[in-house]
């Protein structure tokens, strides 16, 4: 039998033959399996008198497999044992629920907020959650570092301007739970920073008619702009494209 986290362990053993009408001695032993300190207290929990059935917490167990032994004796003292073995299952690993997908496309000059909803695994009692980001650096993903302001909450806010253009930047969001064990989950996140264009305007449109004799000749592109740097100032060169 194989057992997680926050269940109840039921063993139960019957006489199959032998009885004779007559009641039988169910006598129970935990084999091992554990350290010596949970071996005292599990076998204290089981030494019920004459039960064929025993019920624990599976919380008592540490993670891997113990053994369990029921021993049947009938009313002409003959006995019969049987080993149950109980894997205990590591613990189930806590619960990520994505917001906004694990792929994004976003503008340089908009603020995101990646991350998701976190569940906790199994029972309510003695359990903690914590939320650790990390931001994934190499070839294929920008090696441009990325302050990580609210590291340990499980939404991660990056402001406007932060990202730069045609970068991909890849975060990990690591949630650990504690109850008997340990597990953790972790989930990745990717932005894909868009390549926003400068929007060159000039003042009246592509072509301008001017009067033959007219001597000053102006050309107006203060409406330009950068879509990805709104607050940041342009530089402007200017050339003859065709005469």
């Amino acid at each position: 039998e194989t057992v997680s986290p926050c269940e109840t362990i039921e063993l139960s053993g019957f006489v199959k033959y032998g009885g004779g009408g007559q009641p039988s001695r169910f006598t129970w032993r935990y084999l091992g399996g554990g350290k010596m300190r949970i071996l005292k207290e599990i076998s204290r929990m089981i030494r019920s008198p004459n039960n064929h059935t025993i019920t624990f917490p599976s919380d008592k167990l540490p993670t891997g497999i113990h053994r369990f032994e029921l021993s049947v004796t009938n009313w002409f003292n003959r006995t019969s044992r049987a080993v149950f073995n109980v894997n205990k299952a590591l613990a189930h690993k806590p619960r990520v629920v994505r917001i906004g997908g694990k792929v994004r496309s976003i503008s340089r000059s908009q603020g995101v907020e990646i991350g998701g909803v976190i569940y906790a695994p199994g029972c309510s009692g003695g359990k903690t959650l914590t939320s650790v980001w990390q931001q994934k650096l190499g070839n294929e993903f920008s090696k441009h570092i990325v302050p990580l302001e609210r590291a340990k909450k499980p939404i991660l806010q990056i402001p406007p301007n932060v990202l730069l253009m045609g970068e991909v930047y890849a975060f990990t969001l690591q949630v650990t739970a504690t109850f008997d064990d340990s597990s953790s989950t972790s989930v990745d996140y990717i932005l894909k920073v868009r390549v926003d264009p400068i929007y060159a305007k000039i003042a009246g449109g592509d072509e301008i008619d001017v009067d033959v004799g007219k001597r000053m000749i102006f050309f107006d592109a203060s409406q330009s702009y950068d879509s990805a740097n709104p607050s940041y100032s342009l530089t402007f060169r200017w050339k003859v494209a065709q005469r």
